[in-house]
């Protein structure tokens, strides 16, 4: 018996009552598949929320949803993994940060997501009013942020190189040509 939420927790081995801070939602998986969801407000010490972490839960509620990336946490958080970062490739420096729902090998491209995701979530805490409210007030605005934000992500993102950079290349060497191919010779 119990929410989904219970259930799941359960399947963790934790029963202690659930706490203001753990809410049940539902999460849609890149806009296809709605999946219940819990949702976890991390607070600062004067209460305030500084981060939330959703988790897609299996219908089922006793895993987490099988999907590529069944975790996403926003907010002040990203701070931490900045700082986890160097130390994680000092001890392994071929080891992966898991941070794009698979093992990526540290590099500059996981320091600037890390940083991007540290500035996102300090902004967000920093707002006077919640970021919904100040997204209504100037959308435009938002639109700036968001589309610059999304190239960001895209020059970042090594999983999206295949969308972008690759693309990309090929039609440059269609409008150019080759760099290292031999001049054409008059006839």
């Amino acid at each position: 018996g119990g929410s989904i939420v219970e259930q799941y927790l359960r399947s963790r081995g934790i029963t202690i009552p659930i706490p203001p801070s753990l809410r049940f939602g539902g999460g849609a998986y890149f806009g296809r598949y709605q999946l219940p969801a819990l949702v976890a407000a991390v607070q600062a010490p004067d209460r305030r929320t500084i981060a939330v972490q959703v988790t897609l839960i299996d219908p089922r509620g006793d895993r987490k949803a099988q999907v590529r990336m069944p975790r996403k946490t926003t907010g002040a958080l990203g701070l931490g993994f900045l700082g986890y970062l160097p130390w994680a490739r000092s001890i392994a420096p071929h080891s992966g940060c898991g941070c794009a729902g698979r093992a990526v090998r540290v590099t500059w491209r996981t320091y600037a997501r890390a940083a991007a995701v540290a500035a996102t979530g300090v902004a967000t805490v920093s707002l006077a009013a919640p970021w919904w409210q100040v997204t209504a007030a100037r959308p435009g605005g938002f639109a700036v942020a968001a589309a610059a934000g999304l190239c960001g992500y895209l020059a970042v993102s090594p999983e999206a190189d295949d969308r972008w950079l690759l693309p990309t290349r090929k039609l440059r060497l269609r409008l150019l040509g080759h760099p290292l191919a031999a001049p054409e010779e008059p006839v």
